[in-house]
């Protein structure tokens, strides 16, 4: 399966997965302020993991706001997102993706349990 194809259809997914539960998607390279801006209720942020980084690292949201980290590194390479004291995530390949729904206020680090990339959200 071509990695359009495939990307296409996590979308679609991704897609009829928000419809779903009323939530709202954003794409995380633009500030906060500016992806609230009109919007009620929480938000779909999108984190993606590309040569072994995390875009964007650091990510600012609100309680109950979601984020789904897809891996657009090439297959075989595997991520994950992991808080240091435990695995959030399954191992991703090239295309699949893991959501998590944040609900209290803080500062969440985690990493990759495999590469040990890093990133970090927080919620206000």
């Amino acid at each position: 399966m071509k990695l359009q194809t495939l990307v296409i259809m996590v979308a679609i997914a991704s897609f009829l997965i928000i419809g779903a539960s009323g939530c709202q998607t954003q794409t995380a390279g633009f500030k906060s302020a500016e992806l609230k801006q009109g919007v009620v209720g929480p938000v779909m942020y999108v984190v993606e993991i590309k040569n072994f980084e995390f875009n964007p690292a650091e990510l600012t949201i609100k309680a109950n706001d979601t984020v789904m980290w897809i891996n657009k590194d090439p297959y075989p390479t595997v991520h994950t997102a992991s808080a240091d004291d435990l695995i959030w995530s399954l191992k991703m390949i090239a295309g699949q993706n893991f959501s998590k729904q944040f609900n209290n206020t803080g500062e969440y680090p985690y990493h990759c349990a495999v590469h040990k990339e890093k990133g970090k959200i927080i919620v206000r």
